[in-house]
């Protein structure tokens, strides 16, 4: 009887040692999924936050050129050494620019009178970018931003107002 009795309490701890090992095994599988998972949400969310920025930047510097597409009113320029986009508009029979370029790791925006050229560092910060290189064709103005995460953003926008002055 004690030798059936032994053998019964033997069989009942290796029952509850498999119960326990199948439970190690499934909490591990669980952990193991989970941060799995998260990495993946993590290396998602960056992806779809640069491809954001891209768009972001390309969207915006062809939303002010569209505003601004008045003959002699799109020009380029140097500020801090580095290339910029001037957009000029008459208010109320004043002249003033918008100076579109990158300083300090940013993009920038500077409105103001015409008059003068800004600070570099003045300017409204837009988004996170190293430099911006602007060359006109024509009618055709490509716009080409290396942002902060190394991307580059190339914009090709045509102007249909042309190369004449603004009278």
């Amino acid at each position: 009887m004690e030798c059936d009795k032994a053998k019964k309490q033997e069989e009942s701890y290796m029952a509850s040692a498999g119960v326990m090992l199948a439970f190690l095994i499934f909490a591990f599988c669980a952990v193991a999924m989970l941060l799995y998972s998260a990495a993946f949400c993590q290396k998602i969310s960056q992806s779809g936050e640069q491809a954001w920025e891209r768009r972001t930047c390309g969207q915006y510097l062809e939303w002010k050129i569209q505003q601004m597409d008045e003959a002699g009113c799109i020009s380029t320029g140097t500020l801090g050494g580095e290339d910029a986009l001037v957009l000029t508009e008459s208010i109320e029979g004043e002249d003033y620019s918008t100076w579109i370029y990158c300083s300090s790791g940013w993009m920038r925006e500077y409105f103001a009178e015409s008059s003068g050229t800004p600070d570099p560092d003045a300017g409204t910060e837009i988004l996170e970018a190293n430099q911006m290189h602007i060359s006109q064709d024509g009618n055709l103005l490509t716009i080409k931003a290396d942002l902060s995460d190394g991307t580059q953003v190339c914009a090709d926008i045509c102007m249909h107002s042309g190369g004449e002055e603004r009278e």
